[in-house]
């Protein structure tokens, strides 16, 4: 029995929640009133309160867009039935960008789909397309009032539906549609106009005294609005870790405009729409003004800034309009409620700051999270499921009709195994080795694994609702597996490299990947490297800290006190000169590091010892060491005496030799990435993962590129070229482009250039920024990130303008 079928345990959790869609409607000459029929729509919906609404103008969908839809993470993109009305080329367009957002998400895929169209789907290969309301498992949303069988009692305050208008459209997102939006009447009381902008413009949820606007002054019972009345059984849940959202108020009259804006604030909160019209009106404008010094007020409690964007408004036009709001606040206000535009809070919509935490979404009552300890298998860093997980039953008095009718989906996280975020990657890989991948959709979400709490093949008749839910074994790639199961989509298989392998097989030797970078990061490192002695003796060691044997090949053998002599003492460095070149003692803890190596056999203790019959000098392992030694070469016994080791004349000295895997890491400059890798966990602030390096292939076995590190670190998926010499070469250009391709296949979110010295070449660096700006990129292109002076006493870390 092998290590992998010897079964562990891990701790999982697992919570419920509403299902998070986003409907791709036409935007018409009259986007508003499209765009308020999708809100109707969301607002007799369960959960609708938590989708988003694209009023789609062309097939193509705008960058940030796709980014802002990737960090929301759909577990559908839906587009109207043919039942709506519209022409064929809005259909066109609806479906084109359909595509275009469930290629850059990780929405559920069909069981049917293959590899390749896993990344790159067809309406045929999503689980479902069509906004229709249907049964559980059926991939379908659930219609609010079968969710909500008996309908609470009560009155909620809704958005008059006669009210086709920016006001109008922007009051439904905010407090819903009851009914089906019809153009009329638009006169509304100037009082109750200013009251409204006032609160839009703010992250205000207050909707009474607002009749014209809404259909009623206030309401009665639980739920204030019908927005609000689609979150029956629901609670509101936000997550937390490194980076917090912002406050955005997205400026501008377009549909992308606002789908921006509502993308972010059902992500994140405080996504604020300010239609540039709104602005032109002087006799709303200072409401305007009071509605964002609110959102402000607000915001900054909660350490979050407020940021100005807009995908219609040039930069200028932008910064104008936030001057001149600044302006007049302070007026005012006698105060800086916006800060000045140096501070950056007037930012392109393709440079918004998305968070990977923080996010809000919409958890069943009492089943935010529910811990238990699985027993599972790993395997080099997999972690498969040998036990069934929990029923996802809701189990809470009075929401029995909810359990029975409505879709609710699954996320389960794994203590201390995170997996790159809302990428798609093929069902198997994300289901133990076997399991039936019928009766569950799962997909990687933006917190582990989400699957559909129903069964999506055969419900019998009859079935309770505990044998109707699914309990899938599921599987947490490495990220090395990770890898591959998205190369695969895109036609390409990952091989581990020769220096990856090499890599493995001491992170094995020491227990895992942690403890190599960690000792490649020590001060022990400089002793480990001096193993690979150049020249004879004298030459490679003149400080006598250890032998040569063959100066062909470069390998030394050091002496306990010669290791100590080479080990970076780094409690003498200089923060001028770097590392210093003090040796450590001989002391106690010296000695218990190497003991530590020679206990994970990265180490071998021995001899060096002459052959009397064939001269051969050659080190001997403590192993193989008796009265009697056998030689290497000639294969004849001779005597342990002092002659075969000639001084000390009193006993021989102990020589160490370094394992033959890690002597050819570290000769190909295999620490680097290494190095790398330990600085990045050391800079993580909550979770860090790693693959050794690897090369990506094409079918006929030949090289695409070589990634030296691919690493997620808080979530942000990073891969590196990490050089001992800061260039790469007189090919420059087409190995940057090579790597752009690389992160690109994976989404990654930065690429990294690192070294050991002090500058990476200038002309690498330009070409990478080139390589970068041609490359076609859906959504958001990735930071340039550049590390240098790696395993210095101070590394130098910089993002790049790209």
């Amino acid at each position: 029995m092998s290590d992998r079928d010897l079964p562990s345990h891990a701790v999982a959790s697992m919570g419920l929640r509403a299902p998070r869609v986003v409907l791709v409607v036409p935007a018409t000459d009259n986007w508003h009133l499209a765009a308020m029929n999708g809100m109707h729509v969301l607002s007799t919906t369960w959960g609708g309160a938590g989708f988003v609404v694209y009023p789609a103008a062309t097939q193509d969908v705008h960058p940030a867009l796709l980014a802002a839809f990737r960090e929301y993470d759909p577990d559908a993109v839906l587009v109207p039935p043919g039942s709506w009305p519209m022409s064929q080329a809005d259909r066109t367009a609806i479906m084109a960008a359909q595509i275009a957002i469930s290629a850059q998400c990780s929405n559920f895929r069909s069981p049917i789909a293959n590899e390749q169209s896993v990344a790159s789907p067809s309406p045929s290969d999503l689980w479902e397309i069509l906004f229709e309301h249907g049964k559980p498992g059926s991939g379908r949303p659930t219609a609010l009032d079968d969710a909500m069988n008996p309908r609470p009692p009560g009155i909620t305050i809704g958005v008059n539906p006669a009210v086709v208008s920016s006001i109008g459209l922007a009051a439904a997102s905010r407090w819903g549609l009851p009914e089906p939006p019809t153009p009329g009447s638009r006169d509304v009381d100037p009082a109750i106009l200013r009251r409204a902008v006032r609160r839009l413009a703010s992250s205000t949820f207050d909707p009474t005294n607002l009749t014209g606007i809404t259909n009623r002054d206030n309401f009665e019972g639980t739920y204030a609005t019908d927005l609000a009345l689609t979150l029956c059984g629901l609670e509101g849940a936000q997550g937390w870790g490194p980076g917090r959202a912002d406050a955005v108020v997205v400026w501008g009259d377009e549909p992308d405009d606002f789908a921006l804006a509502m993308a972010w604030d059902r992500t994140y909160g405080m996504g604020v729409w300010l239609p540039d019209e709104w602005w032109t009106d002087n006799t709303i404008r200072s409401d305007i003004l009071r509605g964002i010094d609110t959102l402000a007020a607000d915001a900054y409690p909660r350490f979050r800034r407020v940021l100005f964007t807009s995908t219609s408004l040039n930069r200028e036009e932008l910064t104008a309009r936030v001057e001149e709001c600044r302006n007049s606040l302070q007026e005012s206000l006698k105060q800086d409620v916006v800060p000045p535009p140096d501070q950056s809070v007037v930012l392109p919509a393709e440079s918004l700051p998305f968070s990977r935490y923080f996010k809000t979404h919409y958890v069943l009552a009492e089943n935010l999270a529910h811990e238990w300890s699985t027993t599972v298998y790993e395997d080099s860093g997999t972690i498969a499921f040998a036990m069934l997980p929990r029923v996802p039953l809701i189990g809470v008095r009075g929401l029995e009709p909810l359990e029975k009718s409505a879709s609710w989906f699954v996320d389960v996280t794994v203590r201390d195994h995170d997996i790159p975020v809302t990428t798609a990657i093929p069902e198997p890989n994300l289901l133990a080795n076997g399991e039936d991948s019928q009766p569950t959709r799962v997909r990687a979400s933006r917190n582990g694994i989400s699957y559909g709490a129903y069964r999506s093949d055969v419900i019998p008749v009859g079935a309770t609702v505990s044998q109707s839910l699914t309990r899938p074994l599921l599987r947490y790639p490495s990220l090395l597996e990770w890898a591959s199961a998205r190369a695969q989509t895109n036609g390409l298989t990952v091989k581990p490299s020769v220096a990856g392998t090499q890599a493995t097989v001491i992170a094995k030797m020491m227990g895992g990947r942690q403890a190599l970078t960690e000792l490649i990061a020590s001060d022990l490192l400089p002793a480990l490297k001096a193993f690979q002695a150049k020249g004879a003796t004298r030459d490679a060691y003149p400080d006598q800290a250890g032998c040569v044997l063959d100066s062909a090949r470069e390998e030394g053998y050091l002496h306990f006190e010669g290791l100590c002599l080479r080990t970076r003492n780094s409690s003498s460095e200089s923060q001028q000169a770097g590392p210093a070149q003090q040796s450590v003692p001989p002391n106690a803890s010296s000695r218990d590091q190497i003991d530590r190596l020679l206990r994970w056999g990265v180490l071998r203790r021995g001899l060096i010892l002459r052959c009397p019959f064939c001269n051969h000098l050659a080190f001997t392992n403590i192993e193989d060491l008796g009265n009697t030694i056998r030689c290497p070469r000639c294969t004849d016994d001779y005597p342990l005496e002092r002659e075969r080791w000639r001084s000390p004349v009193s006993e021989p000295r102990w020589f160490y030799d370094l394992h033959p895997t890690a002597r050819a890491l570290l000769k190909g400059n295999g620490d680097v990435p290494l190095l790398l890798s330990a600085h990045l966990r050391t800079s993580s602030r909550r979770a860090f993962t790693d693959a050794p390096e690897f090369e990506l292939q094409r079918a006929d076995g030949s090289s695409e590129v070589e990634t030296d590190l691919l690493a997620l670190v808080d979530r942000q998926l990073v891969i590196a070229e990490a050089k001992s010499n800061g260039t790469f070469g007189s090919d420059r250009n087409a190995a940057a482009t090579k790597r752009v391709r690389a992160a690109r296949l994976f989404q990654a979110d930065q690429i990294i250039l690192a070294t050991t010295t002090d500058v990476w070449e200038a002309q690498s660096i330009s070409a990478m920024r080139s390589a970068i700006a041609d490359e076609s990129w859906p959504a958001r292109p990735p930071t340039l990130r550049i590390v240098t002076r790696l395993g210095g006493s101070e590394v130098i870390d910089a993002l790049e303008q790209t």
